[in-house]
């Protein structure tokens, strides 16, 4: 018997294996591929939350790829950094359509980390950092 994950599920096997390609193993297509059939679940299944959590992870694979060629002196295509801030910033689009400042907080730190990492613009990324930082903070104060 087959059984289907539902959105919410292929979403934490897919993001596991982000953090295995990111700290372990490199194997950033596999996780990709995961992440994207965890979006189209989500999609399917009008699962916006995960939706989103699934964008910022995308976002994140770009990420540490491109810390993984940084580290080997390689270049970091303009092309990889801009769909990364663009998943990003569907993230963060999706989490205040959900009201969810939260889950907002770490689609901001993904931009902070573009602006920081790739761009070496340190207050573009201050700024998001420090948005970040007071969502959290809120949601702390707020319960």
């Amino acid at each position: 018997m087959t059984t289907t994950k539902t959105a919410s599920e292929a979403y934490a096997t897919a993001d596991q294996a982000l953090y295995e390609a990111a700290f372990r193993t490199e194997d950033y297509a596999g996780a990709r591929a995961l992440l994207e059939t965890a979006h189209s679940a989500a999609i399917d299944e009008g699962d916006r939350a995960t939706e989103a959590a699934v964008l910022y992870d995308l976002g994140m694979v770009l990420h540490y790829q491109g810390i993984a060629k940084l580290v080997r002196e390689l270049p970091v295509p303009d092309a990889d950094v801009r769909e990364e801030e663009e998943l990003f910033n569907l993230a963060l689009t999706l989490r205040r359509e959900l009201g969810d400042a939260a889950g907002a907080a770490k689609p901001l730190f993904g931009l902070g980390l573009v602006h920081q990492v790739f761009r070496q613009d340190w207050n573009a990324a201050m700024l998001h950092f420090w948005q970040a930082l007071d969502l959290v903070e809120l949601v702390e104060a707020t319960g």
